[in-house]
């Protein structure tokens, strides 16, 4: 018939762009088969369990506080009414926006010996408290700083689901008297877990596959022994082999997120896109203002009040950046732009093919997501 017809067309077209991404993928995996021996092994005896262990621990670390931080910070944009409300429901996002790097580069001018905070407590006479100071260059302030970074991915998704689905559920429930904490545990979250998982998956795989952060910090993982066994040991079969590594791991995360998903699935939503406000908390207490203030603070003021000071700076002491930065803005946007639409348009074609054809074509999405996990110039050489 004409409808089948048209769904192979669509099945064919999805699977030449899942192709055409996983052909450097797949150039990864064959450069990764034979490697330089006396590399490999030094690789192997030195460093592999270093990599392999701070990027699980970098990784879970960051899932476990960014998942906290996002849907804490969607309860509260959703359900509660405080000061600002729709000022920092936007604020909250804009985190994402930032380089992680360039975070680190402002926690660590703060926290380093002689930044700012020595510097304040030394000014009021409190220097026996600098030992107090957190050292961020260290796998917590890697954590740190990709957790306040990479929340709105979580933040973003649960706040949609808490707004949106099963919102009569849970206003039901709120009705009938459940008090707040069993309204979360029991409807909310458990009604939105689906996702929320799949938001945590994009944070894992963004989180083994960083480079700026690690590398600033001084953290071996993966991603910094990609680099380390390409240009410092000069076998870049070395590093696709890692490179896989990392390509496993992000495997695993899908399988166990598509895993989850599933098992917590339920036909129970009642989806609406209304633009009513939900008020089930409708006093206005100051501690979910001071929350949110706080979260706001430390993901986004800080780091952005840092950057425009020093990019001030930049520019009285050399005027001549300013040419540099109309080219790489106008090239950044370039990129952003057209990225995306392609990014959007292969994406929206690929999951209409699976809803199309059901599950039976999760591995078409599962293969055009795993290359997330590399770092983006290991991906550039494959191709």
């Amino acid at each position: 018939t004409q409808s089948d017809k048209e769904n192979k067309v669509w099945f064919i077209i999805s699977v030449i762009i899942v192709t055409i991404i996983f052909i450097p993928i797949s150039t990864i995996w064959f450069k990764a088969i034979s490697v330089d021996s006396q590399v490999w092994g030094h690789i192997y005896e030195y460093f592999f369990v270093t990599f392999s262990m701070n990027t699980i621990i970098l990784t879970l670390g960051v899932a476990l506080a960014t998942l906290f931080l996002g849907i804490l910070a969607a309860w509260i944009t959703v359900f509660y009414d405080f000061y600002f409300k729709k000022l920092f429901t936007y604020l909250l996002i804009i985190p994402i926006a930032i380089p992680p790097y360039a975070v680190a580069y402002c926690y660590a001018d703060i926290t380093d010996v002689g930044g700012l905070l020595y510097t304040f407590l030394e000014f009021l006479n409190f220097s026996q408290l600098q030992y107090l100071v957190p050292n961020v260059r260290s796998i917590q302030g890697a954590i740190f700083i990709l957790s306040i970074t990479l929340f709105p991915y979580v933040y973003l998704i649960a706040r949609f689901s808490f707004a949106n689905n099963s919102k009569k559920i849970i206003e039901a429930a709120a009705n009938l008297g459940i008090d707040r904490i069993k309204l979360f545990f029991r409807c909310a979250l458990p009604l939105g877990k689906p996702a929320i998982i799949a938001g945590l998956a994009l944070v894992m795989m963004e989180a083994m596959s960083d480079f700026g952060v690690v590398h600033y910090l001084g953290i071996s993982s993966l991603s910094v022994g990609i680099y380390k066994s390409w240009f410092g040991l000069g076998d870049f079969n070395s590093a696709a082999r890692l490179a896989t590594i990392l390509f496993i791991l992000a495997f695993l995360v899908l399988s166990i997120e598509n895993l989850i998903r599933k098992k917590n699935e339920r036909k129970v939503f009642s989806f609406d896109l209304s633009k009513q406000e939900i008020q089930i908390f409708s006093d206005k207490n100051i501690l979910p203002f001071i929350i949110v203030l706080l979260l706001t603070s430390i993901a986004f003021l800080i780091p952005f009040s840092w950057l425009i000071y020093n990019s001030i700076i930049l520019v009285v002491t050399d005027s001549k950046v300013l040419s540099y930065f109309y080219k790489a803005s106008f090239n950044s946007m370039m990129i952003a732009l057209i990225g995306g639409l392609l990014i959007t348009m292969a994406a929206a074609v690929i999951c209409f093919t699976q809803r199309v054809y059901g599950s039976s074509l999760n591995f078409l999405v599962n293969f055009a997501k795993i290359g997330y996990a590399s770092p983006g110039i290991v991906i550039a050489i494959g191709v």
